[in-house]
């Protein structure tokens, strides 16, 4: 075996094995931080909780977003009081309404129990 510059980690050139010496460390350095990120059980145990977390977090507004029918809660509260304003400015027809419907009811029930057919 010849010892020539470049021919290994025998090479004799200073700055070439300060080189070696530095890259070594580096990749020792690496492998190290690698072996103690698998060692760190409770480390992975969080992140693993952390991401199963974000997953249900996302999961969940899916299906919210298609139960309200791509409608959020704020949306739902806007209509709420649309429907309530305009109500109380049409309070008189609202009422006629409300009427009409409790009179109707009102004469089904009349009925019912006239013909003797309650169910």
């Amino acid at each position: 075996m010849t010892n020539s510059p470049g021919a290994g980690p025998a090479g004799n050139d200073p700055g070439e094995l300060r080189e070696q010496v530095r890259r070594t460390r580096e990749q020792l350095g690496e492998t190290v931080e690698a072996l103690a990120a698998k060692v760190d059980l409770k480390g992975r145990a969080e992140e693993k909780a952390a991401h199963a977390k974000d997953e249900v977090q996302h999961r969940a507004a899916q299906v919210l977003h298609l139960v309200h029918g791509g409608r959020t809660a704020e949306h739902v509260q806007t209509a709420g009081a649309e429907v309530a304003r305009t109500s109380r400015s049409n309070r008189g027809p609202v009422l006629v309404a409300a009427g009409v419907v409790v009179a109707v009811l009102a004469v089904m029930v009349v009925r019912r129990r006239q013909s003797g057919r309650w169910c």
